[in-house]
């Protein structure tokens, strides 16, 4: 995993695409100091290497969540398999309000300035927004 981990970093730095958090992130000196904190930390984890399943498997006489493979089951919440769990706790207990506003400022917008110049800034009109008019 750590590998795999090590790999896809190299290639990310190699062909110039950045991860979280980009340098245009770092607007002022509190929000650049965070963001190389983070960069320090996770630095080594990001990209993180990560398992899904909904699947349940007994192991070791428990059940887990996880998927089986050629060589044995992948245990989603094993750290030593998958770090889901580290992916998890950055993003939702320490990281939540920058996702909100990545999302609203960056995805949002994004979508709605596609979708108004697509129809011209305005909504198209129904025959029900006629009839309402109407009335």
């Amino acid at each position: 995993m750590k590998r795999l981990s090590h790999s896809v970093r190299k290639e990310l730095e190699m062909n110039g695409i950045e991860f979280y958090p980009q340098k245009e992130f770092d607007d002022d000196i509190e929000d650049k100091s965070d963001n190389d904190k983070i960069r320090v930390c996770v630095h080594e984890t990001m990209p993180f290497a990560v398992v899904g399943s909904d699947k349940e498997y007994q192991v070791n006489g428990k059940r887990v969540l996880g998927r089986k493979t050629p060589w044995g089951i992948i245990e989603v919440e094993n750290p030593n398999h998958c770090e889901f769990a580290q992916l998890r706790d950055f993003l939702i207990r320490s990281h939540l309000q920058d996702l909100k506003e990545v999302t609203h400022n960056i995805h949002y917008e994004t979508y709605r300035a596609k979708r108004l110049n697509e129809n011209g800034g305005l909504h198209p009109i129904t025959s029900n927004d006629t009839q309402e008019s109407n009335l």
